[in-house]
């Protein structure tokens, strides 16, 4: 009985680490087959040190030296990882996770954006975009992250002063914190007919770490305009109420619809 749930166990972490990284069960079982060559530590607490550290660093191996090169078969390369220059993660738990890929025409848009001499900032944040391998992959739980031309990019935010925040994502995960807080009639209408994920993330996160952040118009204009105006660009999706407040005449975005989240705490991107 003991070994029937050991080998439960861990084709339960196998299926977690695999829907969560998507190479984080291959990570595991690899892991698995060299735990003999590892040092016994003389203590439970040691020997438990040990077999964690050597999963951490065998994962950290696979995510920042292994996995890049082979993704670029698949067609996918990933966003940059530091929190300087034209892209930047708004959440380290994003590369952590493998979910900061794209391909190359998603990557040179964001880039030629960010760049770009008109636009401010001088750079992007970036929320989830997709995993490195397998077209049809899923990336939970959004519905449409799976073929490397999706990303979602976070808003830019200023203080009560008017001074811009850098490299600033109003919540823990990036999401769940709403431009304009819970006012939204499209997220009443949805929730009214039945939709009770529209709303989920407003209900589970609170602003962090500065409640007194605002919507930086100026500069999530700009953003919008310049996705809008690019070739590469096929949708964009954002609240219907911020697209009549920041670009009413941007005619690639879309409202995404009440099977979705909300969509007023970060900029869905597709390419073609």
């Amino acid at each position: 009985m003991k070994r029937v749930l050991n080998i439960l166990k861990r084709f339960v972490i196998v299926l977690l680490l695999t829907a969560t990284t998507q190479v984080g069960g291959l990570v595991y079982l690899l892991w698995l087959s060299l735990q003999r060559f590892l040092p016994q530590g003389h203590h439970k607490l040691q020997r438990s040190l040990i077999k964690a550290g050597s999963f951490v660093i065998l994962y950290f191996l696979f995510t920042l030296a292994i996995i890049p090169p082979l993704a670029s078969a698949f067609g996918r390369v990933p966003l940059s990882i530091t929190k300087h220059g034209a892209i930047r993660p708004a959440k380290n738990y994003t590369w952590i996770l493998n979910r900061h890929y794209v391909n190359k025409e998603m990557q040179e848009l964001l880039s030629s954006v960010a760049t770009d001499e008109r636009f401010e900032p001088g750079y992007l944040l970036y929320l989830d975009a997709c995993f490195p391998f397998i077209d049809g992959f899923p990336l939970l739980p959004h519905l449409s992250h799976k073929d490397g031309k999706k990303v979602d990019l976070a808003f830019f935010y200023k203080d009560q002063e008017g001074k811009p925040l850098h490299n600033f994502s109003p919540s823990l995960i990036g999401y769940g914190v709403f431009a304009d807080g819970n006012a939204n009639p499209t997220a009443d209408r949805c929730e009214e007919a039945g939709y009770w994920q529209y709303n989920i993330l407003g209900k589970l996160m609170s602003p962090f770490p500065n409640a007194s952040a605002e919507l930086d118009t100026q500069n999530t204009r700009r953003l919008l305009e310049l996705l809008n105006q690019s070739s590469t660009t096929s949708k964009i999706f954002i609240e219907p109420y911020l697209k009549s407040r920041l670009l009413p005449q941007g005619n690639k975005i879309r409202f995404h619809g009440c099977h979705s989240v909300r969509h007023d705490d970060h900029i869905h991107l597709e390419i073609h």
